[in-house]
């Protein structure tokens, strides 16, 4: 009965993404629109995002600016990037608002994982849409063990599941075709997303991992929320060639939980040899100093006790 209940779930949530991504858009997806240019390269312009069947804006209120401090952060990261700022209004575009109000938290991966206002004041214009330029680093740029992302899908959250071990990025395979839904969901929660759907594409090139299995035998529990913390998915010593590539389209739906949080997984795999190697240089410097120390005191004290009254 328990896994009946968890595969029903899995099953709305896979007929529910199918329906959103129908016209090529999926719920929460953002992109920035430069004076009618939407090219997914853009790295400024007009903050649109696909919600309720639509692209709109944010409107973008001066009397509430604190509230937005954090929200050019937020979609540069799920567009891929490591943050961004206000931008100084990239041309007007005519694009209605979909949110008013908007508040995030700077570790968020994805807008919508923000609180959203709906409600948004009818003097809102086209000059009100809020425009951002983001940073030219990327946030994989700096990577960590077992990280993933999404590569050459129609958006950031779309795409074939690359994982990053041993200084290198390779896909994850399912040559085998055992992997089930709930690695999907696995994967789309590292990224910030709650809404999943899982397929394959022929491949050729190297893999990190096969048949990484996220399942749990308890309905009441969520499968991990870190790719490295189902099995099979930490990182091997060494890559192997792959023939079907695991893909993942991610969506979000603000009626399921909050996806993931930027580097929640970052230490999920266990401290990397850098890692310990730094934390046991460090301990040894201070046991050097300390050792110093004691014998300065030593000497001092041997001195003073010498000293005639």
């Amino acid at each position: 009965m328990a896994v009946m209940k968890m595969n029903c779930f899995l099953l709305f949530v896979a007929i529910l993404l199918c329906i959103e991504v129908a016209n090529g858009q999926a719920n929460g997806v953002v992109r920035l629109n430069l004076n009618g240019s939407v090219d997914p390269s853009n790295t400024e312009g007009v903050i649109e995002v696909y919600y309720n069947n639509r692209w709109g804006s944010i409107c973008y209120l001066d009397v509430f600016s604190m509230f937005y401090m954090y929200v050019p952060d937020v979609v540069c990261h799920q567009l891929g990037y490591t943050g961004g700022n206000i931008g100084s209004n990239s041309g007007v575009v005519n694009t209605s608002p979909v949110f008013g109000l908007v508040e995030c938290s700077d570790s968020y991966l994805t807008l919508t994982q923000c609180s959203c206002n709906t409600d948004f004041s009818p003097n809102c214009t086209f000059a009100d849409n809020l425009d951002i330029t983001c940073y030219a680093t990327r946030i994989w740029d700096n990577p960590y063990p077992g990280m993933v992302r999404l590569q050459g899908g129609n958006y950031t959250g779309q795409g074939i599941v690359q994982v990053y071990c041993n200084n290198e990025w390779a896909a994850v395979c399912n040559d085998g075709g055992l992997i089930e839904d709930e690695t999907g969901w696995t994967i789309c929660t590292q990224l910030g997303y709650n809404v999943y759907d899982v397929g394959t594409t022929s491949y050729t090139g190297k893999a990190w991992l096969d048949n990484v299995d996220c399942s749990s035998d308890d309905s009441d529990e969520d499968p991990p929320s870190c790719l490295s913390k189902c099995s099979g998915g930490k990182c091997p010593s060494s890559t192997f060639s792959c023939s079907t590539a695991l893909t993942v389209t991610c969506s979000y739906d603000i009626r399921f939980d909050s996806g993931g949080i930027k580097d929640a997984c970052k230490f999920a795999h266990g401290l990397s040899v850098g890692a310990i190697a730094g934390i046991l240089s460090g301990c040894l410097v201070g046991f050097i100093i300390l050792i110093i120390l004691a014998t300065l005191c030593i000497c001092c004290c041997k001195d003073a006790a010498l000293q005639p009254l």
